[in-house]
């Protein structure tokens, strides 16, 4: 299994350059960089499922914060009501805002994002549960995380980010960017690889009629 350190290691062996360690800010640098180029996209290694926040009566906004990861896009909300989820519809601002006066609460069906939070409509007239499925930002990399640390972009995107750091390092610190964009080139065909991975992953295996 890849980790930064490996990856590190392996960067600084292959662009052959003596100034150019694996010990380096600037190659952990290009790492960090090459993971914020694609970490708004989504992958099945970023994708989440069920993660849970509480939402309490009577309030109508929920900050993002609360449940407690990163997030890139949310596929699905719903509210525990029992022992049944609920799925809630998303609905522009404007549509939610003009129907909620304030003066009543329910069993929450729509929800909109706005300003890092979550608008509940109607607001609950009870404590319940959400959940959310969608698309997260991967955390344990960073510039100060140690060399032992791994997520899907050490492993699973490993060869995409590898390519695209060495392009980040032959742009920004070498000058030559002929060799960066034959790097971003390259890490663009592992993207593509990457995801025909997940659509295999999420195929049903069965064929469609057609017409």
């Amino acid at each position: 299994m890849s980790t930064l350190g490996i990856m590190r290691t392996r960067i600084a062996s292959e662009m052959k350059r003596g100034d150019i360690s694996a010990g380096a800010s600037t190659v952990i640098d290009a790492i960090v960089s090459a993971i914020k180029h694609f970490e708004n996209e989504r992958f099945f290694f970023n994708e989440f499922n069920d993660t849970t926040t509480s939402a309490s009566a009577s309030v109508t906004y929920l900050s993002l914060s609360a449940f407690g990861i990163n997030l890139v896009s949310v596929d699905t909300m719903k509210a525990v009501i029992g022992t049944r989820d609920y799925a809630l519809s998303k609905e522009p601002w404007v549509e939610i805002d003009s129907k909620d006066s304030g003066q009543y609460y329910g069993y929450p069906s729509n929800y909109v994002f706005h300003s890092n939070t979550v608008r509940l409509y109607p607001p609950p007239a009870d404590n319940y549960l959400l959940k959310i499925a969608g698309v997260r930002q991967l955390m344990e990399v960073s510039a100060a995380a140690a060399d032992s640390a791994t997520n899907g972009w050490m492993t699973d995107a490993e060869e995409m980010v590898r390519l695209h750091a060495k392009g980040n390092l032959f742009r920004d610190q070498l000058r030559a960017p002929q060799q960066a964009d034959y790097f971003y080139a390259a890490a663009e065909r592992c993207k593509n690889k990457v995801k025909k991975r997940g659509r295999k992953m999420q195929a049903t295996g069965r064929a469609r009629k057609r017409y």
